[in-house]
């Protein structure tokens, strides 16, 4: 939900649904150049504490709701909601990541998604270790 204009200057705030990564976000509508999203990409990219380096993710997002992955756990946000049960075997995981996605390897070396599988599936077990957060 995106609320009206907090004050002249043009400042907004969005909202997030609850069942989404973030709880909102505020912004001014004012001109920006690239380079200003440059330092928090780079962390966001790079940094052992982002969300986006721990975990591979992906979301597509539709007039109904919203496809998640995040690790091996494959859920449906709004019409259509569905199980969270984690894809645990790899055909499946790297079939749903085309499928669902259009996330596709086609050039990749089988070392690559060898490598891959191994990282997302191993992060799954400590996940499932730690109790599953």
């Amino acid at each position: 939900m995106l609320d009206e204009p907090q004050d002249r200057d043009g400042e907004w705030h969005l909202t997030h649904d609850p069942a989404g990564g973030f709880a909102g976000m505020s912004w001014k509508t004012t001109d920006a150049e690239l380079g200003d999203f440059a330092t928090k990409h780079q962390w966001l990219s790079t940094s052992p504490d982002s969300g986006f380096v721990q975990v591979a993710m992906a979301e597509r997002r539709d007039a109904s709701g919203v496809d998640v992955i995040r690790g091996l756990v494959l859920t449906r946000i709004g019409n259509g909601a569905g199980s969270r049960e984690p894809l645990t075997e790899r055909n499946e995981w790297f079939a749903a990541l085309a499928d669902v996605f259009d996330l596709r390897f086609d050039g990749s070396t089988p070392e690559t998604l060898d490598h891959l599988w191994n990282r997302v599936l191993a992060g799954h077990h400590a996940w499932e270790a730690a109790g599953r957060p």
